[in-house]
């Protein structure tokens, strides 16, 4: 019906003019067709399953093993980010690194606007949204954006790019990216030999947004604030609602939320972490969002149960902060 001169007027038998879907025969048929599918009459279903909560951690698992950095650290970065703001692979590689903020109310807290939503047609439409780190490190978006960004960065692979998400192959492009990384998705993760199928389904990267709408209803969250998290209706606009969002970001957060903190007495203050942590963050983001994200990466370089690999580069880091204290 958009490309109909008369979209607004319903369909007349008599003179076969007006709006053909307004038809009623049509729409019959249509509720018909519906009936046959959910009673498995009709064609497979080519939708996207969500994934089971097994096979999302054997798909991060499995991006950790590349060496191929843009894998490893990139993409995987783009598919943690999209599962915790539950949105379209397509929303995450168009979000601007402007609306990536360190929040005034929580200093531990990220926000983030994502413009691009499918439902997103007004300012008003997209919401300031949190991002919280999350105790198992496997899943932390903290952590994720932390380690991508600083090499990413240091290696002067953001271009200049306005957007989050960059890489010299893709050149300043969100198109180029959201198809890279759904190819590496489909291929290479869910395409893995290792990679186990726990139910029947279609998969693709639209799962990993239906796994964060699966795990945050299986978490007993009102679909309302599930709807508001992932920008599908216009609770959306009422931005002025802090704790549905946060709400829904916790049980999106495995392990739980959890904010990283310097511990007293280590003689490590936020200063020190902008300049030998993330000073090329820094550099971009401004020493807020340096500051979060710095604090992850230096919790990763030290722990010893850290889920995931950290580049050789920034492990010098254990050293430098040896020879402080």
């Amino acid at each position: 019906s958009h490309f109909m001169p008369n979209s607004q007027q319903p369909w007349n038998t008599l003179t076969k003019a007006g709006n053909p879907t307004k038809s009623k025969e049509i729409n019959s048929l249509i509720k018909a067709v519906k009936r046959k599918e959910v009673r498995d009459l009709g064609a497979p279903s080519k939708a996207d399953r969500a994934l089971t909560l097994d096979e999302h951690e054997q798909a991060l698992r499995i991006m950790d093993t590349y060496e191929d950095e843009r894998k490893r650290y990139l993409y995987a970065a783009i598919a943690k980010f999209q599962h915790h703001m539950i949105g379209r692979m397509d929303d995450s590689c168009h979000t601007f690194r402007r609306h990536l903020l360190q929040s005034e109310q929580y200093p531990f807290v990220l926000t983030i606007q994502m413009r691009w939503s499918k439902n997103v047609c007004e300012e008003r439409d997209a919401p300031v949204q949190i991002i919280l780190a999350s105790m198992n490190s496997l899943h932390c978006v903290h952590l994720a954006l932390g380690v991508y960004l600083e090499l990413f960065i240091g290696r002067g692979e953001d271009a200049g790019s306005p957007y989050l998400f960059n890489c010299a192959e893709c050149n300043n492009s969100p198109a180029t990216m959201n198809r890279k990384t759904r190819e590496f998705i489909e291929k290479d993760v869910f395409g893995h030999r290792n990679f186990v199928r726990q139910k029947a389904g279609h998969i693709g990267s639209h799962s990993i947004r239906k796994r964060g709408t699966t795990r945050a209803r299986e978490s007993g969250i009102k679909k309302d604030h599930v709807d508001y998290r992932s920008r599908w209706k216009k609770l959306a606009r009422l931005t002025t609602l802090v704790y549905p969002d946060a709400e829904v970001a916790a049980v999106l957060c495995h392990g739980g939320p959890c904010e990283y903190a310097i511990k007293e007495g280590s003689n490590i203050s936020n200063e020190w972490i902008i300049s030998h942590v993330t000073q090329n963050i820094n550099r971009v983001y401004g020493q807020g969002v340096a500051t979060v994200l710095g604090k992850a990466i230096l919790w990763a370089v030290f722990a010893e149960d850290c889920a995931i690999t950290i580049p050789e580069q920034m492990k010098r880091i254990k050293f430098i902060c040896h020879m402080n204290t």
